[in-house]
């Protein structure tokens, strides 16, 4: 189209269809200048073409690296949305663990307090009439005397304890020591055996009636040798140390009571024990 634009604004469009054969010199030079004229327009027509042929490219490239890069971004954000998933999962998982283990440790501790009143309570139901009567030296007067009924390491100590995993308070009545299991566990003070059987909260339990109200309690036993009546000398083994009704592992709970009250143990044994 362009071409016969050119043909017409140089009016040689009649001049091609019915040229005559025989041209002057100057009808010749008049021909090849418009052919020239024709071919250049031809060349910028071609130039042109290849320009936006080029720039086409060009835009169909950057368009290319435009939609993979928008592909990269959005493969991107799906992963980060599921990985937030995935943590915000993980998030509830654990945060459904915590408040089941803070249930089950409240329920761990309502427990032991409902085993210490138990405790108390049975204690307490031994009266003076059944209590063992004190001989030549009295269980009062041996304050600080007392030989360690295990050897191990003392882990608790008598009174008020704070649970950090729970923010919840108990009151640890006696004391507990770290053994090897099957360690032999000796009573501290000569007396009369009053209670050798299960305790819920305490595992095997012997309680020992050593007159004027005073009574030693030996718990988490593995194996019991005395029974309810046995009469028992001071350092005499009554038991072995185990786990039994434990939440610390193998040791040995130690109580002295007076008059059904706990007392501090560490005040009535031997000092550096």
């Amino acid at each position: 189209m362009a071409r016969l634009n050119s043909f017409y604004k140089m009016k040689m469009v009649e001049k091609l269809s019915f040229a005559p054969l025989k041209e002057s010199l100057i009808d010749m030079v008049m021909h090849r200048h418009s052919m020239q004229m024709i071919i250049d327009n031809d060349v910028e027509l071609l130039k042109s073409q290849q320009a936006g042929a080029i720039e086409l490219a060009i835009t169909g490239d950057e368009l290319k690296k435009r939609r993979e890069g928008k592909k990269k971004t959005e493969e991107n954000l799906f992963r980060e949305v599921k990985l937030i998933k995935r943590k915000k999962q993980e998030q509830a998982i654990l945060l459904k663990k915590i408040r089941e283990e803070k249930e089950a440790g409240v329920e761990i501790i309502d427990s032991l307090r409902v085993a210490a009143r138990e405790l108390d309570n049975k204690i307490k139901s031994f009266t003076e009439s059944n209590a063992e009567k004190s001989g030549q030296i009295s269980f009062e007067k041996l304050s600080g005397h007392l030989d360690m009924p295990v050897k191990g390491q003392i882990i608790s100590r008598f009174g008020p304890q704070k649970n950090s995993a729970y923010s919840a308070f108990t009151f640890q009545s006696g004391i507990d020591i770290k053994v090897e299991r099957g360690e032999p566990v000796k009573t501290v003070f000569k007396g009369k055996v009053i209670y050798s059987q299960w305790l819920k909260g305490y595992g095997n339990v012997i309680i020992i009636d050593h007159g004027n109200s005073f009574y030693t309690l030996y718990a988490h036993l593995e194996d019991r040798f005395k029974q309810k009546g046995s009469k028992v000398n001071t350092n005499e083994v009554i038991a072995t140390a185990g786990a039994t009704g434990s939440l610390k592992g193998v040791c040995l709970h130690f109580e002295i009571r007076h008059h059904g009250t706990p007392v501090d143990p560490l005040n009535w044994l031997k000092k550096g024990v």
